[in-house]
């Protein structure tokens, strides 16, 4: 409904200004850097000027674009009542449609020169295009990669930049095809910091001492394991994996027995190194962001 529409503008626009002014939005601006054309171009914090733009009759149609029962994905997690899972099991749905709209490209973006943006925050985005979701084993690598340099207080980035006020965030987020590898610097400090989250990168593709590669992927495990103790974060991660294609990698699937912690048992110091060669070896694509001047609200005589 038409009111419907202003409350969900209004959340929307909310939702919007605070993901803004944080690393995500540094996150969001490199998908263009990545891309040329694809859903993460365009990323996924909205502008106040098209939330306000939004119409009933255009989001109600994609609504029945996207929202397909057969595109649906029920996880239940939890204590949950055996006579539950047999109700969901025998329903039957509407036949699937026999010819369903195929997943959108994600086009790589050829011109390596650096982007500019302006926004609510100031600060440099590193992005790496990386593998499927179907190389278990590469993107496994990158997950401990992000994770060994970008932890903070303890990951190798936060103890290279000693008191240096910076904020660096880095991640592997695992998508269908292809993942990404984001890196985000921001806060004081930022431009001395971005040669010294360089040099870690660089140094990923070197393998890492025995000792300090068995730490770090204990400590790895560890924190996974910490990021899946409710209910509620085991069906975000199941949910994540089922979407992007593979439920059965998912890390919550099987637990520490499941194949994705099967794949962190094998990493090696030579494999991880050799897949962030591969990966993060090339030059970055590059987003820079600078803060947006005030518009004037007006003149005074």
């Amino acid at each position: 409904t038409p009111q419907g529409l202003q409350i969900a503008q209004r959340d929307s626009g909310d939702d919007s200004l605070y993901r803004s002014v944080g690393p995500e939005a540094i996150e969001d601006a490199l998908g263009a850097a990545l891309f040329a054309a694809g859903p993460l171009h365009d990323g996924t914090i909205g502008s106040t000027e098209n939330l306000a733009g939004a119409k009933v009759d255009r989001i109600r149609a994609f609504a029945e674009r996207a929202f397909r029962p057969t595109n649906a994905v029920l996880i239940l997690t939890g204590n949950v009542d055996p006579a539950v899972l047999s109700d969901v099991a025998s329903r039957v749905g509407p036949a699937p449609d026999p010819s369903p709209e195929p997943a959108a490209a994600q086009t790589a973006r050829a011109a390596n020169d650096p982007l500019h943006r302006e926004g609510n925050i100031a600060g440099t985005g590193l992005g790496w295009v990386g593998p499927p979701i179907t190389d278990e084993a590469s993107a496994t690598a990158l997950d401990f990669v992000a994770d060994a340099l970008f932890t903070p207080k303890t990951g190798i980035v936060a103890k290279a930049l000693g008191n240096n006020k910076a904020t660096v965030t880095g991640k592997f987020v695992t998508y269908r095809d292809p993942g990404v590898f984001l890196v985000t610097i921001s806060g004081d400090g930022a431009e001395a910091a971005r040669p010294i989250v360089e040099r870690a990168i660089a140094g990923a593709t070197t393998p890492m001492a025995p000792d300090a590669f068995e730490a770090a992927r204990a400590a790895f495990v560890y924190r996974l394991l910490g990021d899946m103790a409710t209910p509620a974060e085991l069906a975000d991660t199941y949910g994540w994996y089922t979407i992007e294609g593979d439920a059965a990698y998912a890390p919550s699937e099987g637990g520490t027995q499941g194949r994705y912690f099967g794949l962190a048992a094998k990493l090696t110091p030579a494999a991880v190194a050799q897949v962030a060669a591969k990966y993060l070896g090339a030059a970055p694509a590059i987003v820079t962001v600078t803060k947006s001047t005030p518009r004037p609200t007006g003149s005074h005589a």
